[in-house]
């Protein structure tokens, strides 16, 4: 499975390179936590090569880390993912950059009977990523991205089976 999503934004590289570097913290300004509130990104340090955690089931560990320019995360054995998953912010002119997420996975059998859900879910995740990071760096979004209507409600579904198994996470 491969999917890139990439966003011309106007921002330095070193403002979202602040955002990158704060992924999975507890102040973590770039994962769409709240649109997707049962699936937040946590890891067990600041990321750091080591760096340990995931979203929702899938789990993985920094593998590579460029501080404010690349964070490459390798999935852990058992997922049904083998490969990684990466953000890096380039620039691509005088005050504008670029960040992109490239997901290099082989699918497993385990996961073949859903991974094209899956692979739904995490186009609409990052292309809602990519929307956190133009707001959070740019204070504006024309126009965001917009979720199908299926995807929505299931995503509802989800959060609202969570609050009632008192399961939704805090962040």
């Amino acid at each position: 499975m491969r999917s890139v999503h990439s966003r011309e934004i106007e921002a330095t590289p070193a403002s979202l390179g602040r955002l990158l570097d704060g992924l999975g913290g507890e102040d973590d300004r770039l994962w769409p936590s709240d649109r997707w509130p049962t699936m937040p990104m946590v890891l067990d340090r600041p990321v750091g090569v080591g760096a340990a955690g995931g979203h929702g089931s899938i789990r993985y560990a920094v593998e590579e880390h460029v501080r404010g320019e690349r964070v490459v995360f390798r999935f852990a054995p058992g997922v049904g993912l083998v490969g990684t998953h990466r953000f890096d912010v380039e620039r691509v002119g005088s005050g504008r950059s670029q960040l992109t997420h490239t997901l290099d996975a082989r699918v497993q059998a385990k996961l073949v009977p859903v991974a094209r859900l899956v692979r739904r879910y995490h186009d609409a995740m990052m292309e809602d990523l990519l929307d956190r990071a133009e707001r959070e760096t740019t204070g504006r979004l024309a126009p965001p991205s917009r979720r199908p209507v299926w995807l929505r409600a299931a995503n509802a579904l989800d959060v609202a089976i969570a609050r009632r198994q008192g399961t939704l996470p805090t962040r």
